[in-house]
């Protein structure tokens, strides 16, 4: 029921004494028909207060006066609150909804799957007349300062319904709510020598296309016509940014508009996209290098006079496997500020239509985003929308209505803005800049547009999408549409354009840069890299830590705040590391790793430790971070060590391989200095970041000669529980090792752990480093080591038998890594086997030929050269490296193979299954002979 209807049923909202005096004359003479119940009420009531029918004249009229007055007030207050409420359940219904009927140019494909809410007045219960009555003077919730309700929806479609579609409804912040409100509702129009600039910048980006397209005819440079209204909004955001403190960024994007980013944001120079075409980029031996839409670049620019660094990080096409890596990045360049760092450091991630809600690792970075391990004070995520992924549509593509409804999940403000309108682009990119300085949060900036050509530039898209291509056929270009709405404002003239044009061309041709830079300046990341090397995988260094220096970490490790209440179990881990330190019993390897770990810190390097249940280790042998068991406090031993000079963290990641890993990864790209370990619940899970490792860790060096220092911990161990929590795949892992690209080791003792850390810290030889870490060797009592195995030695490529037999009565040399050599030394303990020698191999790659050789060497009387492992024989290291030991034999000696046979799992399920495989290989390698 409209208002107007409420208004009707009482007859004192503005009434005249007259009419009401000859209603009262028929209600006495008994003519009740015409008037109202609520009327009769009222002329019987004053009949019973006068004590009869016919009161006077003058008592009648004041009563109507009196009772007149109060029911006009009521009814103004009544139509003040109803215009109230139907103000804001309008502005709410457009805040809601307005994005969808935006002019964003997004086609129809989405609605497929979603019907589109529709504005109705009569939802709202308003009538005609309604609509055109003024609303209350002082309205507080009119940030439109609309006088009617018509008025307030035209203003509401104007503000909503342009070219930019607003969501921030579904943000649980009322204080972000009200500032995003108060933005759409704010116009700022661009001054003419603003929108010349931009006008300028379309038009390099647009010819620079052109300048390709004729030079190298059909060859892939993924254009971004179409889009280069994307150039705009990072020039605009850059320069909001510059003016909020920020003064580095790392962005992050796939292939679709790199080479354009490259020249017309990072500066680099147009006769270097040419020799990158032309074949004429110089690559060292032994670097495969990468295709040219895959390579990085960084630069400093000026924006309002405060100078930026600007960082493309390189990626392959894995597109969306460059977002954690950036974020990590980002966070490892803000953990080098003293404060604010987030403040300093902005992140810029740059996302297509299809994969940003195609691949999950996107899901898996937003929901990691505000972790403690992870958050960056938030990323501004643009999508180049070109409503179309290699041939697919967004109807096949997703089930959602956006391809960006999954940043809804972490309350990110979602922009969705027509491509083709560049002063809405460059609104819409001030807006997100703003907001993430503000509040330091993910914002999202959905720029809708096309793709000119196909997904390369020899793909004819016609074939699979003739519809959509004959539109864009007859599409003017972004530049031209901006150039003529800047004419017809006379803000430009045609010879300008054309002057610029020309200008532009020129420059393009002679090679130029097309925008300016600050140049002969030496990036924070090459004075960090700059002492570090790839290639010398056999330098020397020592890891050894003085016996004073040991004693005295071990006290403080130990050590806790006052009344500090442990939990039993982690009460008899303490004990038990006091003896441990002390001397009185061995380190096993939680004691081991947190003396690394305390060593480092206050040598000057920084420790982050990464990984699903790292806090307490996910066999309960670490607990770098006890708990309270009465007021639940966290303490950290290696936060209070005395004279720790950086940063130690240690965090429980979310339930993500792909995105930690990469973060970690990108992480330690920018901090050569810091030890950054991803730990794997079990050394399988790994697989889920399988990209990462295959694209970035095993080949970035030879890719884009980018060095890393990541640590990969991937527990390892056939013990009876099952394929997937058995192997860490180390074959998947040598297979990739080629060009010293990766360190592949299989510490045995805590000794070996202790000194393979800091080792990988104190070289200048710099790769990631995968561990094949233990399991039940973390609490065996024949896997200690002794303290004075920290502060001497070093980390040995190859143990030779502990026994040290005389190389003479040797007659078999039983080589393998890992758990399998304890339960190897128990059968040879038991059965006495004198004339085998056990001997391990710490590190499989780089391959310790020489060190090898020189063993077998030693043992040159031994005709039978076993090598065990527990993997079955297509899997572990066998298939890899049985043809490297077999360079190393003497003359006489043969290979033979003890481990499991080849299966398709990597182990049995069941228990009994798995003791009898165990036991069959164990005897094998006492008793393999080659000479049968």
């Amino acid at each position: 029921m409209s208002y107007q209807h409420q208004k009707e049923q009482s007859a004192f909202y503005g009434p005249s004494m007259t009419y009401l005096e000859n209603l009262y004359e028929d209600y006495l003479a008994g003519d009740h028909q015409h008037i109202n119940i609520e009327l009769q009420a009222y002329f019987a009531s004053i009949a019973r207060q006068n004590g009869q029918l016919d009161a006077s004249h003058r008592v009648v009229i004041n009563q109507f006066r009196q009772h007149g007055q109060h029911v006009a007030q009521a009814a103004v207050m009544v139509d003040s609150r109803f215009y109230v409420q139907a103000a804001e359940a309008i502005m709410q219904w457009y805040e809601h909804n307005g994005h969808y009927h935006a002019q964003t140019g997004m086609q129809s494909y989405a609605s497929l799957h979603h019907e589109i809410p529709q504005f109705n007045w009569e939802d709202f219960h308003v009538s005609a007349e309604d609509i055109q009555q003024p609303l209350p003077q002082g309205m507080a919730n009119n940030p439109s300062g609309a006088s009617t309700l018509r008025d307030l929806q035209t203003r509401l479609v104007a503000a909503l319904q342009s070219s930019i579609g607003y969501e921030f409804t579904h943000m649980r912040s009322m204080k972000e709510k009200t500032w995003w409100r108060e933005q759409v509702h704010q116009s700022k129009s661009l001054s003419t020598q603003e929108q010349q600039h931009y006008c300028r910048l379309l038009i390099q980006a647009e010819q620079f296309e052109k300048y390709l397209a004729r030079t190298y005819v059909g060859q892939k440079r993924f254009s971004l016509e179409g889009a280069e209204n994307f150039i705009v909004a990072l020039e605009q955001i850059l320069t909001v940014s510059a003016q909020q403190r920020v003064e580095e960024v790392v962005l992050g994007m796939a292939h679709r508009g790199r080479l354009n980013t490259m020249v017309n944001t990072l500066g680099l120079s147009c006769s270097d996209i040419d020799s990158w075409f032309k074949g004429f980029k110089l690559i060292p031996d032994g670097i495969s290098g990468d295709v040219k839409y895959h390579l990085g670049y960084s630069t400093d620019r000026l924006f309002v006079g405060k100078k930026m660094h600007i960082s493309l990080s390189f990626n392959p096409s894995h597109l969306e496997s460059i977002v954690p890596v950036t974020m990590g990045s980002a966070r490892a360049r803000q953990d080098l500020y003293d404060k604010d760092g987030k403040v300093h450091v902005l992140p810029i991630l740059v996302h297509g239509d299809a994969s940003f809600c195609g691949q999950g690792v996107v899901a898996e970075s937003l929901n990691a985003s505000y972790t403690q391990a992870n958050d960056v004070g938030g990323s501004i995520h643009i999508v180049i929308n070109n409503q179309i992924g290699f041939t697919t549509t967004p109807d096949q593509s997703r089930s959602s209505y956006y391809c960006t409804d999954f940043a809804k999940a972490i309350d990110a403000p979602i922009l969705h803005v027509n491509g083709e309108d560049t002063e809405a682009v460059i609104r819409a990119a001030a807006l997100a800049a703003a907001y993430r300085a503000r509040f330091q949060k993910d914002v999202v900036v959905d720029i809708i547009a096309y793709r000119r050509h196909g997904h390369n530039e020899a793909d004819e898209p016609s074939a699979t999408n003739p519809l959509m291509y004959q539109s864009i056929k007859q599409t003017d270009s972004v530049v031209a549409r901006y150039a003529k709405q800047l004419m017809d404002q006379q803000c430009l003239t045609q010879a300008q354009y054309q002057t610029v044009e020309q200008n532009v061309i020129a420059k393009i041709k002679a090679g130029e840069r097309l925008v300016d830079i600050e140049r002969d300046l030496v990036s924070k990341r090459e004075q960090f890299w700059r002492d570090h090397r790839a290639d010398d995988w056999q330098e020397s260094c020592t890891t050894a830590v003085d016996e004073t220096v040991i004693d005295a970490l071990g006290k403080q490790l130990i050590r806790l705040p006052q009344g500090f209440s442990l939990q039993r179990q982690v009460q008899v881990m303490m004990q038990a590391r006091q003896a441990m330190y002390q001397g009185e019993t061995g380190l096993n390897w939680g004691a081991a790793e947190a003396l690394c770990f305390a060593s480092l810190l206050t040598e000057g390097y920084a420790v982050r430790l990464v990984g699903q249940d790292s806090c307490r280790g996910t066999f309960a042998h670490r607990h770098a971070i006890v708990f309270d068991q009465q007021n639940g406090e966290s303490y950290c031993p290696c936060d209070a060590l005395e004279n720790k000079s950086q940063r130690f963290e240690v965090y429980n990641s979310t339930l993500s391989e792909f995105a930690i890993m990469g973060y970690e990864y990108g992480y330690s790209l920018s901090r050569p200095r810091s030890l950054v370990l991803w730990e794997a619940q079990f050394g399988d899970f790994a697989n889920g970041a399988q990209v990462l490792i295959d694209q970035y860790l095993s080949s970035a060096w030879q890719k884009w000669g980018r060095m890393s220092g990541l640590v990969l911990l991937l527990p390892h161990g056939y013990e009876g529980q099952g394929p997937e929590h058995s192997s860490a795949r180390v074959e998947r892992y040598l297979q990739l090792c080629a060009q010293k690209n990766i360190q592949v080791c299989i510490p045995s003792t805590p000794a070996q752990y202790f000194h393979l850390l800091r080792r990988q810290m104190y070289r200048k030889f710099r790769a990631p480093l995968v561990v094949i870490m233990p399991k039940s060797l973390l609490r065996n009592p024949d896997a200690v080591s002794a303290k004075s195995e920290l502060s001497q030695g070093e980390f040995a490529l190859m143990k030779d038998d502990v026994s040290k037999p005389k190389p003479t009565s040797v007659k078999r040399v039983i080589v393998c890594s890992g758990k399998v050599y304890y339960d190897l030394l128990a059968l040879q303990k038991q059965q006495g086997l004198v004339d085998t020698a056990i001997c391990r191999m710490e590190q499989l790659y780089p391959f310790p030929k020489a060190v090898l050789t020189a063993l077998l060497q030693r043992y040159a009387q031994a005709s039978t050269i076993v090598w065990c492992q527990e993997e079955p024989e297509n899997q572990g290291a066998w298939y890899v490296i049985n043809a490297r030991i077999k360079q190393c034999l003497q003359a006489g000696q043969q290979l033979m193979y003890a481990g499991r046979p080849k299966m398709a799992a990597s182990a049995p399920g069941d228990v009994k299954q798995y003791t009898a495989q165990q036991t069959t290989l164990m005897n094998e390698a006492f008793t393999c002979d080659a000479t049968q």
